[in-house]
């Protein structure tokens, strides 16, 4: 699914699958509890500020503006992504949403501005990344966090896939009779996974600070929250 080639049905088919384990899985929820901890503390007079880096299918953006709407707080999300195909599906997703602005952006290049975009040191409250850092290699992951470390101002969300022997045999029977653009890739990203021990040392790696850890073994889902290196 990575690759540039992949033909845009095969990806529109591979994110439903993405968005149907998002829902189910408590990717969704896992995000959406580190925003109702957090709301308590929010102004309701200025708009919470969030940067999604390898927005996918934009199922995240679309479902923190859900929740704000919810809960009454107000909300800007850009969401970055950088594959030719899979930024289609985020473009269709969003449409000419009023708060939500999908960009072209290599998430490891991101400059101090692209186009009308601030990029500039902690001009996003939250920086999130979820399911996107188990495809770089190591050193990308901790340029990653690095880069979410610069940009956020309040709180870095990482919520990624567990490599646990659960994990894989979880997959294994998820994807049972899915398309093979779907069970191999899925199949793949648990491999590709980290270990609680790993994302813990990326984290250090990449200076963040105060790091918390969310873990669900059963669904194979962990979410890390840190502040920022400032």
């Amino acid at each position: 699914m990575d690759a540039a080639d992949v033909p845009q049905a095969e990806i529109d088919v591979a994110f439903r699958f993405i968005r149907r384990v998002n829902r189910w899985m408590g990717g969704t929820n896992a995000l959406l509890r580190v925003l109702q901890r957090d709301a308590r503390r929010w102004s309701r007079d200025r708009p919470m500020r969030w940067l999604d880096l390898g927005t996918g299918a934009a199922d995240i953006p679309l479902a923190i503006d859900a929740w704000a709407r919810r809960a009454g707080h107000k909300v800007e999300c850009v969401a970055v992504e950088h594959h030719p195909a899979c930024l289609a599906v985020a473009r269709a997703a969003v449409g000419d949403h009023p708060r939500i602005r999908v960009i072209d952006a290599d998430a490891l290049a991101l400059d101090t501005r692209s186009g009308d975009t601030n990029f500039a040191a902690h001009s996003f409250d939250y920086v999130h990344a979820g399911m996107f850092l188990h495809h770089l290699v190591d050193e990308d992951v901790i340029r990653a966090l690095r880069a979410m470390s610069r940009l956020a101002s309040r709180t870095i969300v990482w919520n990624d896939l567990l490599r646990t022997p659960l994990s894989r045999v979880g997959i294994y029977l998820l994807t049972i009779g899915q398309p093979s653009i779907v069970r191999d890739d899925a199949r793949l990203s648990v491999a590709k996974g980290f270990t609680l021990q790993e994302a813990r040392e990326f984290a250090r790696w990449a200076g963040i600070e105060r790091v918390t850890l969310r873990v669900s073994r059963l669904t194979g889902r962990f979410v890390l929250t840190g502040s920022p290196d400032t």
